[in-house]
């Protein structure tokens, strides 16, 4: 059941997204715009929550969720580097 107090914490929480993403705009997590969830204690930033691969970033606050979610989106997009075919397994 929704309650009123579970609406108002989510609203706070996409305030701060909004200010996240203003702050760094070029973030993975300002232009992908990843769902917002909370799961006990832990905030889950997901990019595609139905899809296969999904890239997510867990934190205790909203921030530090968005945070691991933009290092992990790059993590999971970074190029393999020109001295690395791409058989290589780190590509």
């Amino acid at each position: 059941m929704v309650t009123e107090r579970k609406v108002i914490a989510m609203l706070a929480a996409l305030e701060r997204m909004r200010l996240y993403c203003a702050a760094f705009p070029v973030s993975p997590a300002a232009i992908r715009q990843p769902r917002l969830f909370k799961r006990g204690q832990w905030w889950l930033a997901i990019l595609e929550p139905a899809a296969k691969d999904r890239i997510c970033g867990i934190g205790a606050t909203v921030e530090t969720a968005l945070r691991a979610f933009d290092q992990n989106y790059l993590t999971a997009f970074r190029p393999c580097p020109p001295s690395l075919g791409p058989e290589t397994p780190e590509c």
